[in-house]
């Protein structure tokens, strides 16, 4: 039985013995330290000596053999000099965005990662470098397209990216202003620091016309640009009362005190979680009978206890029927509408419509054309990196 010296691994081994079992404890040692049990605990964290020496005493209580193995020389060469070596070349390992993919990809049996897109696919990171470098435009730099402009350009393509905006990050820069998101702010600095070490041109405050790319005269546009976003169309929206997502994360200390937000899909939730940290009254209304049906579930559970621990008004199998100045409607099946006063503002649903306007327009001129991320259809980040590093790997 492998005991870290925590809760999981002794609370199996004791119903292990206790069901008639013969149980052998085993514990790593990894941490690169002579030093005592006794002072190790601080800085050995998970591993190190001080959890050998809490596994050793509950091997002890349930009265089963306990073994240490050395790994620490191993670990040392194939892990901590690795890090540094890879560190000091501008090659940080991608940051843990805590999204949890991975542990619901496990029950599909099938793994996945959103920062490391080649896991469990049997492919290797190292890319691979192309025999006819081409000129290739990058348009958009979300999680989509700052990974096919990193990957092209290690392989050997000069590569320019176009960005629209005055920053880079796309859709994707709002999702990480979100509490408890910090970790996504962190892995798209990485993809940033990764696409300029690369040595990717990017021009920001450039938008990508069919006039401005047949100018550029590239062998090959991959279009990460983005959908084609769109507010949902509700009944009486009286002149700017209602505005989107996006408008509302980098508008938040003008919207007011008590904002209604239309749509409690992943966008909807975190926007709401994002407000009601700023001390909003926020009511959240969905159409399903789940609030942030996309998100995985883990978080998503944490998500909806912050909100009602924040005071949120939670509706879910509503539907809004129609939004006033200061009102809305809201209906629910063999229910009465019911009106709900007092709101400062709204904030409604963007459909997000494929974006392909631009790519049958250049195809005339431009040899390869490819559509990727969020311009094919709405993604997940996940998809969104899977997807660059595809084509990447393709051009």
């Amino acid at each position: 039985m492998a005991m870290s010296g925590g809760v999981d691994s002794s609370v199996a081994a004791a119903i292990l013995k206790e069901q008639g079992c013969e149980v052998i404890g085993v514990t790593m040692q990894v941490w690169p330290t002579d030093q005592s049990e006794a002072s190790a605990e601080p800085s050995g964290g998970c591993c190190g000596t001080g959890a050998i020496a809490d596994a050793r005493r509950i091997a002890q209580q349930l009265g089963i053999p306990h073994y240490v193995i050395n790994f620490r020389e191993i670990f040392t060469q194939k892990v901590i000099d690795d890090f540094c070596r890879e560190y000091a070349l501008g090659r940080t390992p991608n940051p843990c965005i805590r999204c949890n993919r991975c542990i619901e990809s496990i029950s599909d049996k099938k793994l996945v990662c959103t920062v490391n897109p080649y896991i469990g696919k049997g492919e290797t990171s190292s890319p691979q470098k192309t025999a006819k470098p081409k000129k290739i435009l990058v348009v958009g730099s979300g999680p989509a397209g700052l990974s096919a402009a990193q990957l092209l350009a290690s392989r050997g393509h000069n590569v320019t990216l176009w960005e629209k905006e005055a920053q880079p990050g796309g859709s994707f820069r709002y999702a990480a202003m979100a509490p408890r998101k910090e970790p996504m702010g962190k892995y798209l600095e990485y993809l940033i620091n990764q696409v300029k070490k690369a040595n990717v041109r990017m021009q920001f405050n450039t938008e990508a016309t069919e006039q401005s790319i047949k100018q550029f005269g590239a062998d090959a546009v991959v279009l990460a640009h983005g959908a084609n976003n769109v507010l949902l169309d509700l009944k009486s929206v009286e002149g700017n009362v209602a505005i989107g997502v996006k408008t509302a994360f980098t508008t938040a200390d003008s919207l007011g005190d008590n904002v209604a937000i239309v749509g409690g899909g992943p966008e909807g939730c975190e926007l709401a979680d994002f407000l009601a940290s700023k001390g909003k009254k926020i009511t959240l209304i969905e159409m399903r009978r789940v609030l942030g049906l996309e998100l995985v579930a883990h978080p998503r559970y944490h998500l909806g206890e912050r909100l009602k621990k924040k005071g949120a008004q939670l509706y879910i199998n509503t539907k809004v029927t129609e939004i006033g100045r200061n009102h809305l409607v809201i209906s629910r099946r063999r229910e009465a509408d019911q009106r709900l006063d007092g709101f400062d503002n709204f904030i409604i649903p963007t459909l997000h419509h494929p974006n392909g306007a631009l790519a049958a327009a250049i195809q005339p001129f431009v040899p390869e054309v490819h559509n990727i991320g969020d311009s094919v259809e709405g993604r997940t980040a996940l998809e969104a990196v899977a997807n660059g590093v595809e084509i990447g790997g393709k051009l």
